[in-house]
């Protein structure tokens, strides 16, 4: 009788095992900018349980560990519900938020036509977001009375985006972004106009700027993505060289900033 409860306790562990669904990744890197070296590692474990996801991201850097993410997501009766802390996305006109911040969001969709309310300590953000005509569209009343409106679509294989954001005291920021792909060569141009903001993109340099252009071109040349990026943020010019490597696992990366004169190369790993 011993015998007999033992094995179906242990089978009963399995199954609660086996029933779990709990995905694990990560990533890590390695720089070495003029003889300074840096890195950073992230961790991210993901959960689900029917049709709840509980997500938690954990990155850690020679300054300590921060939690990028730590959320719980679910859905019921057309809601779809997330609560917890997390950093807001990133475009070319906005930077990602420095830090995790706790708010929840409620959204559902009707008709192809998405409302979400998202919350937190300064506010609620009204986002409505859908699509006409192949045109992706979306706009967004925040707390602090600024809104932003957003508009993509794809034409032929030419990816077009246009980005506005206009603040309480009619500061306008204008994004438009075009990028094609052509015989396994892929270019883009960011065009920023802006009263006041802060830019951050992948050819744009961080920083308060009137006026950006960028203009980016990358293709492959004997097993490496070889791309150069040229920049013109309020008439400074700046041009960067970047070649990336796949290796067993691994990226390395190298780029040459002609501004800076500095040489940053990056070893990274995701698992």
């Amino acid at each position: 009788m011993k015998k007999q409860l033992l094995i179906a306790a242990v089978a009963a562990t399995m199954s609660s095992v086996a029933m779990a669904d709990v995905a694990i990744s990560g990533a890590a890197k390695f720089n070495v900018k003029d003889s300074v070296s840096t890195y950073s590692t992230d961790l991210n474990v993901v959960g689900k349980a029917g049709a709840t996801t509980a997500t938690y991201k954990l990155k850690m850097t020679a300054a300590g560990f921060e939690t990028e993410t730590a959320t719980v997501s679910t859905s019921t009766n057309g809601l779809s519900i997330k609560a917890g802390a997390w950093k807001s996305g990133a475009n070319e006109l906005d930077q990602e938020s420095t830090a995790a911040v706790a708010r929840y969001s409620v959204s559902s969709t009707m008709g192809g036509v998405k409302v979400a309310i998202t919350d937190d300590s300064k506010g609620a953000d009204l986002t409505v977001s859908g699509s006409v005509a192949g045109v992706a569209l979306s706009y967004t009343d925040r707390s602090d009375e600024t809104t932003e409106l957003s508009a993509s679509a794809s034409m032929s294989g030419v990816n077009v985006s246009f980005n506005k954001e206009e603040a309480a005291n009619g500061d306008t920021n204008t994004a438009t972004t075009v990028s094609t792909t052509m015989n396994g060569v892929t270019v883009k141009y960011v065009d920023i106009n802006s009263d006041t903001t802060t830019v951050t993109d992948g050819y744009v340099t961080n920083g308060t700027v009137t006026d950006a252009s960028a203009f980016g071109i990358s293709t492959t040349v004997a097993g490496n993505t070889v791309t150069l990026k040229k920049t013109d943020i309020d008439g400074t010019t700046n041009n960067k060289f970047v070649i990336t490597r796949a290796l067993n696992g691994a990226t390395f990366e190298a780029t040459y900033d002609d501004n800076a004169e500095s040489l940053d190369l990056e070893l990274a790993v995701k698992f």
